[in-house]
């Protein structure tokens, strides 16, 4: 197991060229597995062009090097649709926010554990030091990674409670809801095309309907 903090930033070797051709830059998830399956590149001093490389032409990520068979497995972003694809689709995890299945915020993501063999997801680590397992990772999406909690409730900092829940409803204020959204007893509901108010978010925060809502925008 590797930490994503420990994983950037690695050299990487090319064995049929037998010398270091560049280094890991970031780690990027799919939200579809749930897996690292890219990682963008560093192409040196003064290179602007963005490179990817895909995980699945990675032969081992070791203490020292992440090891490939060749430079040609790393190419640039823009030259390669599989490439363009995986950065629309996946996230770079680090800073995301997170929520529980309850409707909790908790703090964001500050780094995370990888088996560097599979690229499954071990554990996620917190801004408050909370570690959660990668078997309660139950979504990602490019607003919130959506995990569930034993008792479906938030084990967060409650210093950071109150100030998380007022900027959620801040950045869901003036959002148009693409979807009906209605309280899980039927009784409040809020239509596609309705852009939210303070007041219609405050509303859903009360209902526990937090979750759906911000899925909804």
């Amino acid at each position: 197991m590797k930490s994503s903090s420990f994983i950037s930033k690695l050299p990487i070797v090319s064995v049929n060229e037998g010398e270091q051709i560049v280094t890991i830059q970031s780690l990027v998830v799919s939200r579809a597995s749930k897996k690292v399956e890219y990682f963008t590149v560093n192409g040196g001093s003064g290179s602007i062009v963005p490179l990817m490389l895909s995980f699945k032409d990675v032969i081992g990520i070791g203490n020292d090097y992440v090891v490939i068979q060749s430079a040609n497995s790393i190419k640039k972003l823009y030259d390669n649709k599989e490439f363009i694809a995986a950065a629309e689709e996946g996230v770079v995890l680090i800073g995301a926010s997170v929520m529980s299945t309850a409707g909790d915020i908790l703090e964001k993501v500050v780094d995370y554990v990888i088996d560097e063999k599979t690229g499954v997801i071990a554990s996620l680590t917190l801004g408050n030091n909370q570690e959660i397992a990668g078997d309660k990772l139950v979504s990602i999406s490019a607003k919130f990674i959506v995990v569930e909690l034993a008792g479906g409730s938030a084990a967060k900092a409650p210093e950071a409670s109150a100030a998380a829940v007022d900027e959620n409803i801040a950045f869901l204020v003036g959002k148009v809801v693409n979807s009906d959204v209605a309280s899980g007893d039927g009784e409040f509901v809020i239509k596609a095309g309705t852009a939210l108010t303070a007041e219609l978010v405050a509303e859903a925060e009360k209902r526990d309907m937090m979750l759906q809502l911000t899925m909804a925008v």
